[in-house]
């Protein structure tokens, strides 16, 4: 099961002041009067990780995914599943949080906030890859990965209309290698999004070409459009786009890995 953070989203504050609290409870068992020495105590850096994973146990325990996935969980011995797979007992752990919470409450108070930013990082990663397992998976290119000029089956076109129909910010990111002894005259990628008026009209708005290397290496490159509106805009190009005409000049360029990703929602 993928921890995302969809799932994180449970693991909050509370989740961490009841899984400190669990822990105190159970301590109360031994008896407040009992003597607080270091002795057997987990040392700092260990109880750091052991609540930050009773914590996000915590709250996988209340994900109702979870719930559905086993729905009779002896919660208990969850919890005593994880001390114990960090080489502790539920003892050690009694004895360490009674100790911090009699004796030293400000360093209890600097540990969660510690737990906190651990999850805060979690929580930013997991949202990091979420996003980039969305753009993997949506590719919204309606034409070939791969592009060779001149192509040998007479098809040097790669031309492009597809329609954005969600508002946000897409990106259309490929690989061109331009080779040295391309005749083609200032090669670029030429694009522009358009909407059709009342008239039947294309209203056009162009991108600042770009322009590629000649070098005869596989350079990487971008553009982005952002939708403001849900009003059928089309993104529109040219992948290779010259200024001089069609057949004046030998090409010699490969354009591949094309692909348009959405990246997010601007709501």
């Amino acid at each position: 099961m993928r921890l995302d953070s969809r799932k994180i989203k449970y693991i909050n504050t509370t989740a961490i002041i009841l899984a400190i609290l669990f822990a105190l409870v159970l301590a109360s068992c031994s008896g407040r009067k009992a003597k607080l020495d270091r002795r057997n105590m987990i040392p700092e850096k260990e109880l750091v990780k052991l609540l930050t994973d009773l914590c996000i146990t915590d709250g996988l325990l209340t994900h109702p995914h979870v719930n559905k996935w086993f729905p009779v969980v002896d919660t208990m011995s969850t919890y005593y599943h994880v001390i114990e797979k960090h080489g502790y007992t539920k003892e050690n752990l009694d004895k360490t949080l009674k100790f911090y919470f009699y004796r030293n409450p400000k360093k209890l108070i600097d540990i969660y906030d510690r737990i906190l930013g651990i999850l805060s990082e979690m929580d930013s990663q997991a949202e990091k890859a979420v996003l980039s397992e969305q753009i993997l998976s949506e590719n919204l290119w309606p034409g070939k990965y791969y592009y060779p000029f001149p192509d040998v089956h007479g098809d040097d076109q790669a031309n492009f209309d597809i329609l954005l129909n969600r508002q946000g910010t897409y990106t259309l990111t490929f690989t061109a290698t331009l080779y040295p002894d391309d005749q083609s005259e200032n090669p670029a990628l030429i694009a522009w999004t358009y909407l059709t008026d009342a008239s039947g009209n294309e209203v056009r708005t162009y991108f600042k070409p770009v322009k590629y290397l000649k070098d005869g290496l596989p350079h990487d490159y971008s553009t982005m459009v952002t939708v403001t509106t849900v009003t059928n805009i089309h993104f529109a190009g040219n992948l290779f786009a010259i200024e001089n005409n069609p057949g004046t000049g030998e090409k010699h360029c490969i354009i591949e890995s094309v692909k348009i990703g959405y990246l997010y929602s601007i709501l």
